[in-house]
């Protein structure tokens, strides 16, 4: 079991260059690695960082770090995600209390009504508190299949 003080990793990678390193309480499985696919930030302004929006939705890819994939170990398959994203203190308490939400109560749907939780992530970057949260990618509006005959 680790202890209180080990932890884990993401580093997130904008535009295949800028690569910004959070770290996790030991609660999450596995050291990750998540790209944010190329082209959503456009202007100077956006930057997650250094850019005046203090919050965003990213969609990108999550892959795991491993080791070296034989038999016994296979390679896990990139998963699209969002990339929650919040920066200033007020907004990494807001999505760090969102992050517990999907982890105390929203676990056991998770994947059925809500998207999956893959980790709440935090760091300091050029003297900016910065977090993000991690969730399953949802590529469309989620669609009701009622029976029009029940409701006549």
């Amino acid at each position: 079991m680790p202890s209180e003080w080990e932890t884990t990793s993401a580093d997130i990678v904008f535009d295949r260059a800028t690569v910004y390193r959070f770290w996790s309480r030991p609660n999450m499985q596995k050291d990750i690695i998540v790209k944010i696919l190329p082209g959503q930030i456009v202007r100077g302004d956006e930057h997650p960082v250094l850019g005046r929006i203090d919050k965003r939705v990213f969609r990108a890819v999550l892959e795991t770090y491993k080791p070296p994939v034989t038999k016994e170990t296979p390679q896990a398959l990139p998963i699209d995600v969002a990339v929650k994203w919040a920066r200033g203190k007020k907004g990494v308490d807001k999505l760090r209390y969102e992050a517990a939400t999907y982890q105390d109560y929203l676990e056991p749907i998770q994947g059925t009504v809500v998207p999956r939780f893959y980790g709440f992530y935090t760091a300091t970057v050029d003297r900016v508190e910065v977090a993000c949260l991690v969730l399953e990618w949802i590529a469309e509006d989620p669609k009701m299949n009622i029976d029009e005959d029940e409701h006549e």
